[in-house]
């Protein structure tokens, strides 16, 4: 199914706007199991 990875490359593309290194986000960050939280 090619919507399945809709919302992860959704996150990518704010990581990629909102981080200096978006392989290591420190606001956006992935919590295994749940979702997503960010933090300020």
């Amino acid at each position: 199914d090619g919507t399945s990875r809709t919302v992860d490359n959704y996150i990518l593309g704010l990581r990629h706007k909102l981080e200096r290194d978006p392989a290591h986000p420190r606001h956006l960050k992935t919590v295994r199991q749940v979702g997503y939280v960010l933090e300020t």
